[in-house]
């Protein structure tokens, strides 16, 4: 999102974004919250987490816009990933699994925005789903 955009539609809702982030912060049990970058960050080394994500095996599965080391495009209507997602999903006709779906993302979007398709845990199983369903 650009970053007017962004800050556009952060003024529009402010009253709503800063509650939002007090009641988070009471929820648990804090003055304030940490910047959401900095938690992120440190998710990948927290060995409290890291021992969190051991013991209830998540499995997750990551359709995203781009790579991390890319900037995912805006669309006309959305972005450009979230654009090219629902023209394959094809308002939910798309049959084929995770895999192609991915992959046929892919071939619609810029040679340097690559979606990213990421897995954590036990979740190859569910690749050979079809995408989005139970």
């Amino acid at each position: 999102m650009p970053l007017a955009v962004g800050m556009r539609t952060y003024r529009e809702h402010q009253a709503f974004y800063d509650k939002l982030q007090q009641d988070l912060a009471k929820a648990a049990g804090k003055a304030s919250l940490p910047d959401p970058d900095s938690v992120l960050a440190q998710l990948a080394v927290s060995p409290r987490l890291t021992a969190i994500a051991k013991k209830f095996k998540p499995a997750v599965i990551l359709i995203s816009g781009c790579q991390d080391n890319q900037t995912s495009m805006d669309g006309e209507h959305n972005g450009a990933f979230t654009e090219q997602l629902l023209k394959v999903w094809n308002n939910g006709s798309y049959s084929g699994n995770y895999a192609k779906f991915h992959a046929a993302i892919k071939t619609l979007l810029p040679a340097d925005q690559t979606p990213n398709l990421f897995t954590l845990g036990a979740a190859a199983r569910f690749l050979t789903q079809q995408p989005f369903s139970i």
